[in-house]
């Protein structure tokens, strides 16, 4: 009876140290922030077979809230969403075998091509941050998946598919300039994608200014 009882008291006391080790090592936050963001956009489109390309440039807005619960030794630990607007899509680099730009042999300028996508795109994130938590500069870290659907599309072009110049276009391919515009990883009909897994970093200060990769 006695050793049950001692093995009983170990057992709560091992349990309350636990306990305590455990809220001495992370400290419980609980601060919810809603914000605006902005900003400019490079992409491109990965295509098989390659499809040559400059930066394709766009704006980005939305909303963002993040959940902050807990800062764990350095790292301030936050759940991060966004409801984002953003352009995508994909500028050709039409060259010749010189690298000089394929002339039309109907309009006589260069060809250029460029699909412009706007998507809904609705990210969720581990946001994790390392630096200052009120004053001062953050180097923060985010990983999660990205849903999107696709609004609209626009393409823009100054030569007519059945004039374009295949004979000086160093690459072949062209069907991408027919094609529905479902593109990314997954997609829909509908224009629904998803992407798994989204990495971004950068640095965050206290005034709301971002900076982001």
């Amino acid at each position: 009876m006695r050793l049950r009882l001692k093995m009983l008291l170990f057992a709560v006391l091992s349990v309350s140290y636990c306990s305590t080790i455990h809220a001495q090592i992370g400290q419980h936050r609980s601060d919810f922030a809603v914000g605006v963001n902005g900003g400019y956009v490079l992409s491109k489109v990965g295509f098989m077979p390659a499809v040559p390309q400059k930066q394709h440039g766009g704006i980005t807005a939305g909303l963002s809230m993040r959940y902050t619960s807990e800062k764990y030794f350095s790292t301030i630990c936050s759940v991060m969403g966004e409801i984002n607007v953003a352009q995508v899509g994909w500028t050709e680099d039409i060259l010749d075998a010189n690298d000089r730009p394929v002339i039309n042999g109907a309009t006589n300028v260069a060809e250029k091509y460029s699909r412009n996508l706007t998507y809904v795109q609705v990210p969720i994130f581990a946001h994790l941050a390392w630096g200052k938590e009120q004053k001062g500069m953050q180097f923060f870290l985010n990983l999660g998946p990205q849903f999107g659907y696709m609004l609209s599309e626009k393409t823009s072009m100054n030569y007519s598919y059945a004039q374009r110049n295949v004979v000086d276009r160093v690459s072949a391919v062209s069907e991408q300039e027919t094609m529905l515009p479902v593109v990314l990883i997954t997609a829909s009909p509908r224009g629904l994608v998803a992407n798994m897994c989204i990495l971004r970093w950068g640095i965050f200060c206290s005034k709301r200014a971002i900076i982001m990769v």
